[in-house]
């Protein structure tokens, strides 16, 4: 009887939820046809759509390839004899298919993150040159407009997911018995070894694409009496 009420009230809540965001887009769509432009109400649905599935799969391929490198450690988790009554109760199968919707989940919610940042996306998609360079760095204006944004949300997305990778395969090589905190990591050698070290230089790597643009950031620096890249901005700290 409880479990039927529960339903009752979870389809009640879900079907409210439903109709109030039914009812804004209905009232919306009415309103842009209404004036001839429904293209620009679809839009930014579209490209939402597309901005979040393509940070989705980008950080998929990201997180897959990491849980792929660090599956005989999982493998070795699973058989650990302190482990039985947790993970040997369940058969190999399904312990890898929910590590794979873990992946899954996780790049999905990176994509939902990104999925905000469309305009960034669609304006370097139709960016047109100014015709005007700055006198720093000799770059056309339209790249501070168009390139620079698209640039630094691909490099969050990439640093996100090879975050959340260090994060899960050090998890991974913890419950495995791989990786010791208590020791300073002793014991942490060959494979998984070599998975972490690469996974650290990429976030490394990331990490100086984003310094060095920084050096573009000295055009807008606030630190002058003017607005804008000072001596010292152009002479010491580029």
């Amino acid at each position: 009887m409880r479990s039927t009420i529960r339903r009752i009230i979870w389809l009640a809540l879900a079907l409210l939820v439903a109709s109030l965001v039914f009812a804004r887009g209905l009232t919306d769509w009415m309103w842009f046809e209404s004036l001839g432009y429904p293209s620009l109400l679809i839009a930014p649905w579209v490209w939402q759509l597309a901005v979040g599935a393509g940070g989705a799969l980008l950080s998929f391929l990201i997180l897959g390839a990491s849980l792929l490198a660090a599956r005989p450690a999982l493998a070795r988790a699973y058989l650990r004899p302190e482990l039985t009554q947790s993970l040997l109760a369940r058969p190999w199968a399904r312990v890898q298919h929910w590590a794979t919707t873990l992946v899954a989940g996780l790049a999905v919610l990176l994509g939902f993150g990104v999925a905000g940042r469309w305009m960034d996306v669609a304006m370097f998609f139709y960016r047109q040159p100014f015709g005007v360079q700055d006198p720093v760095l000799n770059q056309d204006v339209s790249f501070y407009v168009y390139t620079l944004p698209l640039v630094r949300l691909v490099l969050s997305v990439l640093f996100a997911a090879v975050l959340v990778s260090v994060g899960l395969s050090g998890l991974i090589y913890t419950v495995a018995g791989i990786l010791d905190w208590r020791r300073g990591g002793e014991g942490l050698r060959g494979r998984p070894r070599t998975h972490l070290f690469l996974l650290l230089s990429a976030l490394a790597l990331l990490w100086a694409a984003e310094s060095w643009l920084g050096r573009y950031d000295l055009l807008f620096s606030p630190r002058g009496v003017a607005f804008g890249a000072t001596y010292a901005d152009v002479n010491v700290r580029l």
